[in-house]
């Protein structure tokens, strides 16, 4: 199952928002407030971890296939643009290097014999 943290979800939900029109609160022309920039992140979100559809989210949430499908579509973007230059650029060396380390301390290497540096 998929979980994510508050403190992350939140962060993604404000970047959105500040970056995005469709994550803003707005009303229609009613008058009625449409849905939150939260609530348009929990279904982008629920899209990516079920592999559902976004018609799927109109009897869940009473929200329309297209709303779902466009935040689906800028929480990805969005996501990318915004945060891409930090967590999704290739790993240096020294990334590489501290992986390892941090994964030997961790699980170790099973019949790995360090003096004689092979099995």
């Amino acid at each position: 199952m998929f979980h994510l943290r508050k403190s992350i979800f939140v962060r993604i939900a404000n970047a959105l928002e500040s970056r995005y029109e469709i994550f803003q609160m707005r009303y229609d022309a009613r008058g009625k407030r449409e849905f939150t920039e939260l609530q348009k992140c929990v279904v982008a979100i629920k899209l990516m971890r079920m592999g559902e559809s976004p018609d799927s989210i109109d009897d869940y949430m009473r929200m329309f296939e297209r709303t779902a499908r466009e935040s689906l579509y800028r929480l990805a973007r969005g996501v990318v643009e915004t945060f891409g230059d930090v967590y999704l650029r290739k790993p240096s060396l020294n990334d590489i290097q501290q992986l390892y380390v941090v994964y030997e301390e961790r699980h170790g290497f099973p019949g790995f014999n360090e003096e004689e540096g092979r099995r």
